[in-house]
């Protein structure tokens, strides 16, 4: 693939920087929707993405039931969900994360804020995925509000 000096440009000036999972890109360039908001008069485009490294895909040969099981570690009981009842093939996914991590995740998502000086926005949609993305929304705000 042929990259225009453009986007290879681009792509230099990209800062990519780790932290428990947490990506943080910053780029001078500014998508054409940001430069769109009266108030900013010098619009920069920052982007913080959490990367989802250990989840599990499975490929359902054919029907079968589909469960995820969480077991205690203390001997406790155990809890079985139900997910799918395939008719046929098919595919699944699960991912996990951490409360640390998410906190991690928050913690520097507002340090790269503040230190640019720029608004922070968070973005999920809790409503597909209530508990996951729901975690992520309470977790920053906890973090907001210390």
């Amino acid at each position: 693939m042929v990259q225009s000096s453009e986007s290879q440009s681009s792509r230099k000036r990209s800062q990519d920087q780790y932290l428990g999972g947490t990506s943080q890109s910053s780029s001078d360039d500014t998508p054409s929707a940001i430069r769109c908001v009266p108030l900013l008069e010098h619009p920069t485009f920052h982007q913080l993405k959490y990367r989802q490294y250990r989840a599990t895909d499975f490929l359902a040969p054919g029907p079968g039931k589909l469960q995820l099981v969480y077991t205690p570690t203390d001997g406790g009981k155990s809890t079985v969900m139900n997910v799918y009842d395939f008719q046929g093939p098919g595919v699944a996914l699960a991912m996990y994360n951490t409360d640390d991590s998410i906190r991690g995740f928050a913690h520097t998502s507002f340090k790269m804020a503040l230190s640019k000086r720029l608004p922070l926005y968070m973005s999920t949609k809790n409503t597909i995925l209530k508990k996951y993305d729901g975690r992520f929304k309470d977790l920053f705000q906890e973090i907001y509000e210390r």
